[in-house]
């Protein structure tokens, strides 16, 4: 008798044989050189003397009468089963390869393919580490095996075929299946490694190869599905390995599908770390269509026929093809009393696309229509050509996806014949999609980005009234002579922006715009699909620009309707990158990056940082004239030069000798001191505030830049300026950071610090701007943050609020049991400003200390600010005002702008639905609030009426608010930013993300039942864990896509803190997820 061991986990099996089965080499691989003693348990194989084998073991373990072919099948059952039983890890049915010094796992059901996948990765070098059964052996995702013999379908013997290391190896044949000993060169070793990649393979015969990178939720529950060991406390390590390890889905049918182009990959992986991002690139292709929308096409050839008809019908395209088709074929089908006096124009907007020749292929079926690719102009200018091409003497131009009514076309014609000298722009009314109803015109006015709104003249609704004059209309149907033809401006753009400005070109040609009542038609306006082509605000707000200036029309109008549709900010930055673009394009630049002859000598070198404060200085002074009444200026510090040239430049004398030094300056009307030095000390900021003060009622200031930006917070600075100067009775008004906020060319560090101190009495009443403090006859809004060990930034967060150009309000800070200096921090200004209350309390969760604030409110209106946050300066203002005109709105929001740890934006931004309809629909099925709870003002009444915020929610209090007062009022934003959101890697979002997830599935659940007349579980329950989502009512899809949120959010959880209590939690969360749904 011979013995070979096999080990799997922590369970070691002794196998004892006769020697001739050993002899065979199918199981030579399991001999181990070694001599071992014992083992966990024992299987013996005895030879029964009558070509027939008896199996025992363990357990009363016995199988008799077991032919030859039957003993190898039997012991691996056998293997399989004790080893997933007793192993202590997670035990995967899976083969696995190793390539370097990381595991490939392949898993899958049986007769998935990844014994066959195995066997090729053998080949192609790569070496065995197990064929049916992996362990996952800690918890960094390392797997292992054992070299039992390869086992396939019988029916795989084509495969093998072609397999080159396997025509040496030695081979078993039974009815159902093949064995192949494992070589000793195809052996990984004993030692388990890292997982490097995984693959879930499936066989299908004849199918087209297609590789695709899974999620991790998909990865980690297509795992834990070959889980074949019991539940144990290990299971969460599946979880690790599925969150660390890239893995693919992979069909094929054919070795030659993958051959150099899976093993490349697998290389990449491996060996060069492939990013996940380098990895999508690599398979986005494989398997996949080009889609037709990217893919470029052959271009069709222009049509060569010539025609002189009496009208041109004329259409552009972009990939509209049935469009196209069957606005032509209406023609056709419901006017042929025209056809012989007309001809078809299609101007393909996209000739390289994918409708180019199913365009071009009508002209087989439509002896008068031309085809003539355009690709050289996109967008609105593409009509010019449909006039430039067009034969005939008269043209209708028309989308591409317009009905005509019946006999309207030969109306049209018959009108043009008994004016062939027109110059007038014909159109008509547009028929509703119910059809019972016609919009004539577009009467003048802004709404939606766009010059016009649908409006109707009586002398319209009979279809055999006569022509009548209208202001504009749009362009969806509009016919003229050929030669009174206008054309659009050439440096017109992309799409939009044409309405309005064609027709007051016919005017002033001496033309007129009539609507012409028996030319009926029906607009598509529907996209289910989208629109093929790009429609961008920045390319229809140039046109305007553009047209309005062309025919003399005022933009001011224009500029204020795109600020309140875009935001402001948006807006500007809008309109001014198209100016500048269009003043550098008529040689008219008047840029302030440009260097000034009467400021700078022709000698003087160019310097950025000059050329920077240079720009401040003449984006503030303007500004500081307007909000303040002042004669003289005394100007100190760096730069303060540059400053007293720019006043003088507008008339303000210098009341100082501008040198760069202190402040020693005459008395003065305004003074400004910027990065004032030699102040390192407390007692010596004291003193040049007392100085400054002394000088002028209203100060111009920036601090010194600190020498280690990194080391030192400058939002703390500037925060205990503030304090310096309000104890000297001087007031902060913040009429200068928001303009130079929204311009790169300004100063970064005036752009954060630059701020007017200025004496209660400093400013006329006449001379008041609107970013001075408002009058007391304002409505008064109580803004409450709530902090908890929020000290190194609470100061940055009271000062936005003290900045408000709004300035009826009391700020009410609830320190939530902090333990570290939050509640000096708050008391420092509560001492030095009565509008500052500080309540302090033991810590009860963000929810109570927002109640508390709200039971201690004087004012309707409560504004949330987290303590970490800052308030843009005209936050309150903008809220109030809309909350003022919309009395039906309860909860009001706003954009917020992403800071890092120092105050310094991202670039990035969150937006919010901005309507109580689209508030109301974002509602109905999300999991994150319609408005940003860092810039929500609330209704003190409707929050009370609400309940409040509910204690249960230690997070996602908010969106709970949220749906309960959606229940009974209606909620909006503003499309304005109106804080910014620090992200410093501590905020609750991101490390209690599984618990924000899990309270919002709950809040969302909860929202459901009240909707359905059940009562609210919540009301019940002192907090909120993880088994309470499992009591609500889900469809799979539903449970499907909640449990996947937690799962992510778990793994989340994970990376920020490494606890493993977040990988049991998303192992649970899988175990959720219906069996028969897809991730």
């Amino acid at each position: 008798m011979s013995e070979v061991i096999v080990q799997l986990g922590q369970h070691t099996v002794a196998i004892e044989l006769p020697h001739h089965l050993l002899s065979a080499g199918l199981l030579t691989s399991l001999k181990r050189d070694a001599t071992f003693s014992g083992g966990d348990e024992r299987i013996v194989v005895r030879d029964a003397g009558d070509r027939s084998y008896v199996l025992t073991g363990d357990g009363g373990l016995r199988e008799a009468g077991l032919k030859r072919g039957d003993v190898l099948e039997r012991l691996r059952a056998c293997l399989a089963t004790r080893l997933a039983e007793k192993a202590g890890v997670p035990i995967l049915r899976a083969a696995a390869v190793k390539w370097g010094d990381g595991a490939v796992l392949l898993a899958g059901p049986e007769a998935c393919g990844k014994s066959s996948l195995a066997a090729w990765f053998v080949e192609k070098g790569f070496a065995l580490i197990a064929d049916d059964q992996v362990a996952v052996v800690d918890d960094a995702g390392s797997v292992g095996g054992y070299p039992a013999p390869f086992t396939f379908a019988a029916d795989a013997a084509a495969h093998l075929v072609g397999l080159a290391e396997f025509g040496t190896a030695p081979m078993a044949r039974t009815a159902a299946q093949i064995h192949v000993g494992i070589k000793d060169s195809w052996r990984a070793g004993d030692d388990a490694c890292p997982c490097g990649m995984i693959i879930f393979p499936r066989y299908v015969p004849d199918a087209r190869a297609r590789i695709e990178k899974l999620k991790t939720a998909s990865a980690a529950r297509l795992v834990k599905a070959q889980l074949q060991s019991p539940p144990l406390e290990t299971d969460y390590w599946i979880v690790e390995l599925a969150r660390d390890t890239p893995a693919i889905a992979l069909t094929y049918s054919d070795y030659r599908q993958i051959d150099g182009l899976l093993d490349r990959l697998v290389r990449l992986v491996i060996d060069e770390k492939l990013s996940p991002d380098a990895l999508d690139r690599f398979v986005s292709g494989i398997g996949r269509s080009d889609p037709a929308s990217t893919r470029r096409h052959p271009v069709p050839e222009r049509s060569t026929r010539r025609f002189s008809p009496f009208m041109t019908i004329g259409m552009a395209t972009y990939d509209d093809y049935d469009g196209v088709y069957f606005s032509l074929q209406a023609i056709r089908l419901y006017h042929p009393e025209i056809l012989e006096e007309v001809e078809f124009l299609v101007i393909d907007n996209h000739p390289d696309g994918p409708c180019g020749a199913a365009l071009k292929d009508l002209e087989k079926d439509v002896a008068n229509l031309r085809y003539i690719p355009a690709d050289d102009v996109t967008g609105t200018a593409v009509r010019d050509r449909v006039f430039s091409e067009a034969g005939g003497e008269f043209v209708l131009c028309m989308d591409c996806h317009v009905l005509l009514a019946p006999g309207s076309l030969r109306k049209l014609i018959d009108y043009f014949r008994t004016a062939p000298s027109s110059i007038d722009l014909i159109q008509g009314p547009m028929i509703s999609n119910d059809l019972t109803k016609v919009s004539t015109h577009w009467s003048e006015g802004w709404r939606d980005g766009m010059f016009g709104q649908w409006a109707k003249d009586l002398g319209g609704l009979e279809s055999d009234g006569q022509p009548f004059e209208i202001p504009l209309q749009g362009l969806g149907v509009f016919a003229c002579r050929r030669r009174a033809w206008p054309g659009f401006n050439p440096a017109f753009r992309g799409f939009g922006g044409e309405e309005g400005y064609i027709h007051e070109r016919f005017r002033q040609a001496g033309g007129r715009t009539l609507c012409m009542p028996s030319l009926r038609w029906l607009h598509r306006f529907g996209r289910p699909m989208g629109a093929p082509y790009p429609n961008k605000w920045e390319d229809r707000i140039r046109n305007y620009l553009i047209g309005f200036d062309e025919i003399g029309w005022d933009s001011a109008e224009m500029h204020n309707h795109f600020r309140e549709l875009l935001g402001w900010q948006k807006a500007d930055r809008i309109f001014a990158t198209i100016r500048k673009e269009l003043a550098v394009q008529s040689g008219d630049d008047k840029s302030p990056d440009s260097v000034r002859s009467d400021v700078i000598d022709d000698d003087e070198p160019y310097d950025l940082n000059e050329a920077r404060l240079r720009f401040v200085a003449e984006v503030a002074v303007p500004i500081l004239l307007d909000n303040f009444a002042f004669e003289s200026v005394a100007c100190i510090g760096r730069g303060s030069g540059i400053w007293a040239r720019e006043f003088s430049r507008l008339g303000i004398a210098s009341a100082h000798d501008e040198r760069e030094g202190g402040p020693d300056a005459r008395a003065a009307d305004l003074v400004c001191c910027f990065e004032p030095p030699g102040v390192s000390s407390a007692t010596q900021g004291k003193q040049l505030v007392l100085r400054l003060t002394s000088i002028a009622p209203v100060i111009v200031f920036a601090f010194a830049r600190p020498e280690a930006r990194g080391a030192i917070d400058t939002n703390r600075l500037r925060a205990s300026w503030t304090t310096l100067f309000t104890r000297r009775g001087y007031r902060p008004v913040d009429c200068l950071r928001p303009a130079l906020a929204r311009d790169p060319r300004a100063d970064d560090h005036y752009q954060r610090n630059l701020i007017v101190f200025s004496r209660n009495a400093a400013v006329p009443k006449a001379r008041r701007a609107s970013a001075v403090l408002a009058a007391s006859g304002e409505t008064g809004v109580s803004v409450i943050i709530p902090v908890y060990n929020g000290a190194a930034y609470l100061a940055q967060a009271i000062e936005s609020v003290l900045l408000q150009t709004h300035g009826k309000f009391e700020l009410i800070v609830v320190n939530n049991g902090s333990v570290d200096s939050s509640g000096a921090v708050a008391e420092s200004y509560a001492r030095v400003d009565k509008r500052v209350r500080v309540i302090h309390q033991e810590n009860g969760g963000e929810a109570a200390a927002f109640n508390r604030g709200s039971a201690e409110a004087r004012f309707a209106l409560l504004a949330r600010l987290d303590h970490d946050d800052v308030a843009l300066p005209e936050r309150l203002a903008l809220q109030v005002a809309f909350m003022e005109r919309n009395e039906d709105i309860a909860a009001l929001g706003g954009s917020l702008r992403y800071i890092d740890r120092e105050g310094k934006l991202t670039g990035k931004t969150a937006s919010y639905p901005l309507t109580a309809e689209a508030c109301h629909a974002a509602l109905e099925n999300a999991t994150v609030g319609p408005i940003g709870n860092p810039a929500a003002m609330i209704r003190k009444a409707a929050f009370e009426q609400c309940g409040g915020l509910r204690r249960q929610f230690d997070v996602a209090s908010d969106l709970d608010l949220w749906l309960r007062l959606d229940e009974r009022f209606k909620l909006a934003n503003l499309a304005d930013a109106l804080v910014d959101y620090r992200l410093h890697g501590d905020n609750s979002s991101m490390t209690r993300r599984f618990s924000l997830v899990l309270n919002a599935q709950i809040a969302k659940q909860s929202a459901l039942l009240r909707r359905c007349g059940e009562p609210d579980p919540v009301n019940g329950w002192a907090r909120l864990e993880f088994e309470h989502l499992r009591t609500f009512p889900m469809q799979d899809e539903e449970k499907t896509q909640t449990y996947c949120e937690l799962f992510d959010a778990a793994l989340k959880n994970f990376a920020a803190t490494e606890n493993t209590e977040y990988l049991r939690l998303a192992d649970e969360c899988l175990s959720w997820i219906p069996t028969a749904s897809s991730v």
